[in-house]
């Protein structure tokens, strides 16, 4: 396992979460979905569950200890 995809979790946690909560878009092959901020913490509230959930279990994998995230009580 690279440290590099770990790495890239805990980017996502940290800075892309936050950012989804003003709003985002959906890139599809179908085309686009445009997430507006009043729908947007749904979307963030979920795909920090299973960013978190994913972290975790991948950190636990490589035997490393946990880091401290943003919104990790959830």
């Amino acid at each position: 396992m690279s440290v590099h995809i770990l790495d890239n979790i805990r980017y996502a946690i940290a800075k892309q979460l936050p950012d989804m909560e003003r709003g985002f878009t959906i890139h599809t092959n179908y085309g686009d979905l445009v997430i507006e901020q009043e729908d947007a913490a749904a979307f963030v509230a979920l795909t920090g569950k299973v960013l978190r959930r994913k972290l975790a279990r991948l950190e636990a994998g490589q035997g490393t200890k946990p880091a401290r995230t943003a919104g990790a009580a959830s």
